[in-house]
């Protein structure tokens, strides 16, 4: 018995969403190594075969589709291990150029016409499930008549029967509770998976019952995908540039500038043409105090003082929405960063806009990744460009380019170990967005007549081990260039 392997299997079935991520990626690469390839490729169309729910079968064949996307070549057989298939098993056999599908089991049904929404499906929105799938559903429904989330309800119900001795997995509050009340967590439990299969059968339902157009319904399952296919292959790794974190480094202004400025020396040490976009991770995780650091670059144009503080507030304001999407209509490992002009961009105060910031990210974030997201997955705001910039995975980061020539460069660490973390901050985990001083600008655009790093560090605090995490006013800076 290979006892690291069988903790890897073991842990392919923990809640927590992150060692999902990472177990899915450790056993990807297995399969490509030549001593434990048929092994792990024998354990893995085990899982296949024993799947109980449509959201599990996804997971397992997506480690395959993973290894398949670095080189290993699957049996031509292997979309016959999918005891669970769906619109999504077969998205991912297609594109390993394997044969689909077995017919859908159990087989589909209507829900009755007088089925009613039970109170348990419902009180498990946002509470014990994420609200993304309800909302779609209901927004679904309103606009194309279809009675979507009376046949989600039922289907959620109805899953029961994969784990009648025990439906709902145990109390996710043993993974959450040490971060005190109010805490959050990136998970997937078998409640999750159920309501996850429960909106996947419900698009079937949708396309084969109701007519429901075929990009319609192919479209909004891909919402129930545990990994983003571009953001698949991000592998955890803390950059050699990125200077010590500790509490002492957001103490003061002056701690912050000789962080960032160190960052800086040691990104021009390994290469001249190098420069930090963006950095967002925590610099100090305990039990009793959590500290964050978020610092973005800017380019201004004129030399009007700025007010860091007002800032802040307006491109906070912005992001998500004001900076440009982050997306694809491909199943791929390519995805589209939009390039706005500059007049979208910029601040006119200031007259200075941010060379990084969060984009609308269409739902690509997998129900596995998101540690990532809402407030870590920085992207380079570049503008005037006549085409989209292109991200994909390269070497365990992810690559951005415009015009065939590099952009930047998108890395993640772990920056705490703790699954729970308060709801005011995002996961533990840090990104960097490194660029290039001679990437592609813009036709016609001035050239900036100066850059600055605008930063904010974020303190929460809490008296004792158990109670909640209160949140200090936020310190925020620039640093001129």
């Amino acid at each position: 018995m290979n006892v690291a392997l069988e903790l890897l299997f073991a842990r392919l079935r923990w809640p927590v969403a992150s060692v999902r991520w990472w177990v899915m990626q450790e056993l990807s690469a297995l399969l490509t190594t030549a001593p434990l390839s048929d092994t792990v490729l024998d354990r893995l169309t085990q899982e296949l075969r024993a799947c109980r729910l449509e959201a599990e079968a996804v997971e397992v064949l997506s480690i395959f589709w993973m290894a398949a996307k670095n080189g290993w070549v699957p049996p031509p057989d292997l979309g016959d291990a999918v005891s669970r298939p769906s619109m999504l098993t077969d998205r991912l056999l297609t594109d390993m150029r394997l044969g689909s599908r077995a017919n859908v089991t159990p087989p589909l049904t209507v829900a009755p016409t007088d089925y009613e929404v039970p109170e348990e499906f419902e009180s498990r929105q946002g509470r014990d499930v994420p609200r993304i799938h309800y909302t779609t559903v209901s927004n679904l429904e309103r606009k194309f008549g279809f009675p979507l989330v009376r046949q989600m309800a039922y289907e959620w119900m109805e899953s029961k029967a994969a784990y009648p001795e025990a439906p709902y997995q145990g109390d996710l509050a043993y993974f959450v509770r040490p971060a005190g009340d109010h805490a959050i967590g990136s998970f997937a439990d078998r409640t999750s998976l159920r309501m996850l299969t429960a909106f996947i059968r419900t698009m079937e339902v949708a396309r084969t019952f109701w007519g429901a157009p075929d990009d319609l319904a192919v479209w909004f399952p891909r919402r129930a995908v545990p990994l983003e296919p571009t953001l698949a292959f991000l592998r955890p790794t803390r950059p050699t540039w990125l200077p010590a974190l500790g509490h002492e480094v957001g103490g003061d202004a002056a701690s912050v500038f000789g962080f960032i400025k160190a960052a800086d020396v040691a990104l021009q040490v390994l290469d001249q043409q190098a420069a930090l976009l963006a950095l967002s991770t925590p610099l100090y995780v305990a039990n009793h105090e959590l500290v964050e650091l978020t610092v973005v670059r800017w380019r201004r144009w004129g030399t009007e003082p700025i007010d860091a503080e007002t800032l802040w507030r307006k491109f906070h304001r912005r992001q998500h929405q004001g900076y440009g999407q982050f997306g694809s209509e491909d199943w791929g490992l390519q995805s589209r960063i939009s390039s706005l002009p500059l007049r979208d961009v910029i601040d006119i105060d200031a007259k200075a806009a941010p060379m990084a910031a969060l984009h609308d990210v269409e739902q690509r974030v997998g129900y596995l990744q998101r540690d990532l997201y809402p407030e870590r997955l920085y992207l380079p705001v570049v503008t005037g460009m006549e085409d989209d910039l292109i991200a994909e995975p390269s070497g365990g980061e992810l690559s951005i380019s415009a015009a065939g020539q590099a952009v930047a460069t998108l890395t993640y660490w772990n920056a705490g170990w703790f699954p729970g973390h308060p709801a005011g901050t995002s996961g533990l985990t840090g990104t960097s967005l490194v660029g290039r001083l001679n990437a592609p600008v813009g036709e016609g655009e001035e050239t900036p007549t100066a850059y600055f790093y605008l930063w904010r560090v974020t303190r929460l605090k809490r008296s004792n081990g158990y109670g909640p995490y209160s949140e200090q006013a936020p310190t925020i800076g620039v640093i001129e260039l």
